[in-house]
Parts: structure tokens; sequence; C-alpha cells
């Protein structure tokens, strides 16, 4: 309501300049307030969710041109996107949400330039990986990874950099809630999100979501036909770096 009646009154002609500075501010307030109140109904798992057969794949071709604009200048934006990734039930909204957190996070970590890298890939988790990640099972998953050059994360912040309102960013610069609510979307996604950083050496966020759709088509003498992999078996179709662990 505050925000449409704002927007209406800055379509009369007869506003003074320093009155149109006012309500643009009230604009702007509400957009802020809006995304804070989407983001803590996202962390108290109360905004709902409507998941769809997603291939990220193609959702972040989709989305290209809208991720270029959101990087600052000097940074360099790579898609390295595997064709054939399998589907995840996901909420498509959501994970577009994530992404930009991510990438948004990553610029920020980049001050003088860099390269941010978005990843795609099939993978299959295996024992000694789930040994070491009690929340995530052995299974096909749908990897998705953002990775940047910037100033990577000291063990301090690492332990809670999930954790909500907590932010290294200067006082008005963030709100602790960017991480947090990828966290809650991935969770609530029923997928697992992991990090790995160095300090001077980047940061890299993976995050696996369940592979619903492991049909793969195989083509022989001009006929096409449908292999179903099984839930647990490993998906040959996979790139051979990503047969081995988490990568």
């Amino acid at each position: 309501v505050i925000l449409g009646s704002a927007q209406t009154a800055l379509m009369e002609t007869k506003l003074s300049e320093e009155l149109k500075d006012d309500i643009q501010q009230i604009v702007s307030a509400s957009k802020k307030a809006g995304l804070l109140t989407r983001q803590l109904l996202t962390l108290s798992r109360k905004q709902s969710f409507n998941p769809e057969n997603i291939n990220l794949t193609h959702l972040i071709s989709d989305l290209d041109n809208m991720l270029q604009r959101l990087i600052g200048d000097g940074i360099e934006l790579v898609l390295d996107l595997y064709p054939e990734t399998g589907t995840a039930a996901v909420d498509p909204g959501k994970i577009e949400q994530v992404i930009m957190n991510l990438l948004v996070n990553a610029s920020d970590a980049m001050p003088a330039g860099g390269i941010i890298t978005i990843e795609t890939r099939n993978t299959y988790p295996d024992e000694d990986y789930c040994r070491n990640h009690r929340d995530i099972d052995s299974g096909n998953y749908v990897m998705l990874s953002v990775a940047d050059t910037g100033t990577g994360i000291d063990d301090v912040t690492m332990k809670r950099i999930f954790d909500p309102f907590f932010t290294t960013k200067e006082e008005g610069k963030g709100t602790g809630l960017g991480l947090s609510t990828v966290f809650g979307i991935v969770r609530q996604s029923g997928g697992h999100i992991e990090v790995e950083s160095e300090l001077n050496q980047g940061t890299v966020f993976k995050i696996y979501f369940p592979r619903i759709d492991t049909i793969v088509e195989e083509r022989a003498e001009g006929t096409a036909s449908l292999v179903q992999a099984g839930k647990g078996g490993r998906d040959e179709n996979r790139p051979v770096a990503d047969r081995q662990t988490s990568s």
C-alpha cells in the first residue's frame, strides 16, 4: 500500500523537485522493507514454495543478461554450464534469489575486480563424502556452484556465515540475511550447501539438489531410446571429474 501510494504520487505533474525526492525516498524504503520481509519469511519457512521440475542449466542461461547487470565494474562473469544436467524439484523464483544473493556476495568480495564462475554439473557424492557431511545422502544430485576470486573468508567468519543478521559489512551496507536466506531456501528445497574458502584465494559455494530426472537419451543407428538410471546408481553420463566425490 505504501509503495503503490508513493508511486501514484510520483505521477503528479505539479510536484516540486524537493517533494519528488522525498517521495522517491519512500519508494526506496518501501522496496527495502519488502525485501527484508520476504527474507524473514523465508528464514521462518512461512513463505510459500512452488516447486517445479527445473533444469538449472536452462534457468541460469535464461538469467544471463540480468546476472551480467548485477556484477560490478571490472568483474568478469563466466558461465560453465553442463548441457545435460538432470532436473531438480525447486521453486524457480527462489533459486533465482539464491543465485542473485550469491552473485552479489561474490561481487562485494572483489572490490578491485575479479572473476565469478557459475557452474552446473551432475554429480554423485560417495560414501566418504556423505560420512563427512551428515545432512546429505549418497545418490544422484545436480550441483550448482558460484566461485569468486575475492578476498576469501576467515575461520571465525566461516563458523557464522549462515547465521541470521550476522554480517561483516559496514553499517547500512547489509542486513546479514543474504546468506542465511540462501541457506534457508536450499534446505527447504531438500538440498545441501557447503562453502570452501581461503583468505585472498577466493570462495566457492556448492549447492546440491536431489536429481529427480536421470533419464538420458541414447542414439544407436539413428533410433532414439530412453534409459532410466537407478536413483542410487552412478550416472555414467556425468563428466569424469564429477564421478569421484563432490566436485
